[in-house]
C-alpha cells in the first residue's frame, strides 16, 4: 500500500490527466491540489511512483502519466464514486418509462445514454436470443388476406411476420390458433419450437395446416439465422476525439477491433454472471487492439438471472468516479424496468 502523501500524489495526477490529457509535471499538482507540500518535494514522490511502476514518463515530456498499474490501484482503493447529478438520472429514466417491449430497442437506447454521458464508445449486448423462453404467440388481422404473426419471448424477445392466410379464415379461428399453440409452447425455448411434438400439433391443427407449416418455416429460418449475439456499440467516434488516437495505426487496430461483433460479445460475454462493476485496463485487454483502452462494464438481468451487459469503452485516461458510477446506475436503471415491462 502506498503511503498517504504518495496516494494523494497519484490520485491527483489521474484527475489532472483525465481532464486535460498532458502529462503533469510536479508545480501542477503542487499549484492545484493543496498537497501542502513544495514542487521538490512532489517531484521527489513522482520519481519514487514511477520507480514502483505506477508512473510512467513519456520520453517527449517532463511530466508523468499514470500507468496501468497506477489507474487499477487507484481503482482498487482509492476512487470515490460520482453521485450522478438529477438532471441525469432524470434523461436515464425518461427512457425506459417508456416502456418499450423490445429488447433490442431498449438496449439500443442504453447504448446511445451511455456513449452521450461518457462521451466514450459504448457496448451492450442482451440474452442469447436463440435461449429466449416462448410465452405467447398471436396471429392478428390485417387487410385483404394477411394477417401479422407475433412471437413474444421472456426478456422482451419479439418475433414477427406477415403471413397470407388461407381462404375463409375468421377472426375466431386466428383466436383458435394462436390460443393452441401459445398453451402448447410457452414455456419452451424458442430454440424447440419447431420440433416438439409436430405431428401431434398437426393433427389439432389439421384445419390450419398452410398456416401452421408458414409459423414453423419462419421458426427454423429464425433458429438458422441466430449464430451471435447482436451487440449495440454506439460512439466509436468519440474515442477517435481523443489525443491518444491520433496514430493513424492505432485508430486502424482500434476500428477493427470494434468491427468484430463476435469479440465484442466475448469481451461482455466474460463478465457475464459478475457482480458490481468491472473495470479492465491496459494491458490487463486481451486483444492488442484494445490495449490502449479501458472497458467499464455491469450485468443487468430480470427475475434474478443476469441477462446481458453494458459497459463504456474509452482511453485509459477516463473520469473513472462519473464513467463507473454511470454504468452502474444504467445496469441497475435497466434491470428494474426489465423487471416491470416483462413480468407475466
Amino acid at each position: 500500500m502506498l503511503d498517504e502523501r504518495k496516494g494523494k500524489i497519484l490520485e491527483a495526477i489521474i484527475l489532472d490527466y483525465a481532464a486535460t490529457a498532458e502529462p503533469v509535471g510536479s508545480r501542477a499538482v503542487s499549484r492545484k491540489y493543496g498537497l501542502g507540500v513544495s514542487s521538490a518535494t512532489v517531484r521527489n514522490e513522482m520519481a519514487d511512483l514511477e520507480e514502483l511502476g505506477f508512473l510512467e514518463q513519456p520520453h517527449t515530456s517532463a511530466g508523468r502519466i499514470p500507468s496501468d498499474q497506477g489507474y487499477r490501484y487507484y481503482l482498487d482503493h482509492m476512487m470515490r464514486r460520482s453521485r450522478l447529478g438529477q438532471a441525469e438520472m432524470r434523461r436515464i429514466c425518461d427512457v425506459y418509462s417508456r416502456k418499450a417491449r423490445e429488447i433490442q430497442w431498449m438496449l439500443r437506447q442504453t447504448a446511445k445514454l451511455l456513449a452521450e454521458s461518457a462521451h466514450a464508445a459504448s457496448l451492450a449486448v442482451g440474452p442469447h436470443r436463440e435461449d429466449a423462453i416462448f410465452r405467447s404467440l398471436r396471429v392478428l388481422p390485417l387487410e385483404g388476406e394477411q394477417a401479422l404473426l407475433v412471437l413474444v419471448g421472456d426478456a422482451g424477445v419479439v418475433e414477427h411476420r406477415i403471413l397470407n392466410l388461407p381462404p375463409g379464415m375468421t377472426v375466431a379461428d386466428l383466436e383458435v390458433f394462436s390460443a393452441y399453440l401459445t398453451d402448447r409452447w410457452r414455456g419452451l425455448p424458442f430454440r424447440r419450437l419447431a420440433s416438439t411434438s409436430v405431428r401431434e400439433i398437426y393433427d389439432n391443427l389439421s384445419r390450419y395446416r398452410r398456416m401452421l407449416d408458414d409459423v414453423l418455416d419462419f421458426l427454423r429460418e429464425r433458429r438458422e439465422r441466430e449464430g451471435l449475439e447482436t451487440v449495440q456499440l454506439v460512439g466509436a467516434s468519440h474515442v477517435l476525439e481523443q489525443p491518444e488516437f491520433r496514430d493513424p495505426a492505432k485508430v486502424r487496430v482500434f476500428l477493427e477491433c470494434l468491427e468484430r461483433e463476435d469479440l465484442m460479445a466475448e469481451l461482455l460475454e466474460q463478465r457475464e454472471g459478475s457482480t458490481g462493476v468491472t473495470v479492465t485496463i491496459g494491458e490487463e485487454n486481451a486483444y492488442p487492439g484494445l490495449r490502449g483502452c479501458a472497458l467499464v462494464t455491469a450485468s443487468f438481468g430480470m427475475g434474478g438471472r443476469p441477462k446481458g451487459q453494458v459497459g463504456v469503452l474509452g482511453p485509459k485516461r477516463m473520469e473513472y468516479p462519473h464513467v463507473v458510477a454511470l454504468v452502474e446506475f444504467v445496469a441497475h436503471s435497466l434491470t428494474q424496468e426489465l423487471g416491470r415491462a416483462f413480468r407475466d
